[in-house]
């Protein structure tokens, strides 16, 4: 299953990517904002 991590902050990007990855998720996407996510 693919994420989509959304946030403007790099910092909470990474651990909300962090915390996905241990639970078992390995196509993680990133946006800055909801601009970029669409």
């Amino acid at each position: 299953m693919k994420m989509l991590v959304v946030d403007d902050s790099p910092t909470m990007r990474r651990i909300v990517v962090q915390m996905l990855k241990r639970i078992g998720y390995s196509h993680i996407l990133e946006a800055n904002d909801g601009r970029e996510a669409l």
